[in-house]
C-alpha cells in the first residue's frame, strides 16, 4: 500500500511540474489561389465522327479523330502541378468509354494514345499540352444498328 501512495505521489509530482522552453523554430508560408485556367473559352468543343461510320468497322482504331482545344490560364500564375480529368458516363465494358446514345457503342478517349480513364487524374505539363483523341468502340462480341450517335464529356483542370 505504501508503494502505490509513493508512486502515486511521484507521478503527480511529475505531472505537475512545467517546463519553459524558448522558441526555436518558425512556421511561415504564403497562401496562394489557384489559376483560372480553362478550355476553348468556355465554349463547347465538337468532335465530328460524319455521317460514313460503318457499324462493322467499329474496332477502337478507326475513324480516331484528333480532339481540338485550347487550354489557357491566367498569364501571372503561379507554377502548379497540373492534372486532367474526365467526367461523364462511362460504358460498362471500357472505362475510358463515354456511352453514346446507342446501346453497344461508346466512344473512347485518349491522352497521349493511352486511354483516358473517367475519374482518374492524369498529370500533364501546361507548356506543353497533351494530345486527346476520341474513336468509337463497341461492347465485344455485339452487333450495332444504323443511326446517329452523341456522347458528352468534361475534362476538368486539377490543381495541386
Amino acid at each position: 500500500m505504501i508503494k502505490m501512495i509513493i508512486l502515486i505521489f511521484i507521478v503527480s509530482i511529475s505531472f505537475s511540474l512545467t517546463v519553459k522552453a524558448e522558441d526555436n523554430f518558425s512556421l511561415k508560408g504564403t497562401l496562394l489561389e489557384p489559376p483560372k485556367c480553362g478550355f476553348n473559352g468556355g465554349l463547347l468543343t465538337l468532335v465530328e465522327f460524319g455521317n460514313r461510320v460503318g457499324v462493322n468497322k467499329v474496332d477502337g482504331i478507326n475513324y480516331k479523330q484528333k480532339i481540338p482545344y485550347l487550354m489557357f490560364c491566367e498569364a501571372e500564375s503561379k507554377p502548379w502541378d497540373m492534372a486532367f480529368i474526365l467526367t461523364g458516363i462511362t460504358t460498362s465494358y471500357d472505362e475510358a468509354a463515354i456511352q453514346t446514345n446507342i446501346d453497344d457503342l461508346g466512344i473512347r478517349l485518349l491522352i497521349n494514345g493511352k486511354p483516358f480513364s473517367v475519374g482518374k487524374l492524369v498529370p500533364i505539363d501546361f507548356s506543353k499540352p497533351p494530345l486527346l483523341e476520341a474513336v468509337p468502340v463497341k461492347r465485344p462480341g455485339s452487333t450495332l444498328t444504323a443511326g446517329a450517335f452523341e456522347a458528352v464529356a468534361t475534362i476538368g483542370i486539377n490543381y495541386q
